[in-house]
């Protein structure tokens, strides 16, 4: 709650609502995207750990994915 205060308070025009909506639909896409060219790697009965890093382009407030990492050493 203290992040999104903060990004609200500097950038008033700009909701985190909405670049949090961004956020999730560009990763639906890109994990959409992984199961169409990789379908034997989707397992009903498994989980995954992902890094992710994404950057906010602070002119127009989209957000770019960086990178996605499998099983991130989370040390």
């Amino acid at each position: 709650m203290d992040f999104i205060e903060e990004f609200e308070k500097d950038y008033k025009d700009t909701k985190w609502t909405t670049i949090n909506e961004k956020i999730k639909k560009m990763l639906r896409l890109v994990f959409i995207a992984c199961a169409k060219k990789y379908p034997e790697m989707q397992n009903d009965k498994s989980r995954a750990v992902y890094g992710i890093d994404i950057m906010i382009d602070e002119n127009t407030m989209e957000p770019k994915l960086l990178e996605i990492t499998f099983a991130p050493d989370c040390n």
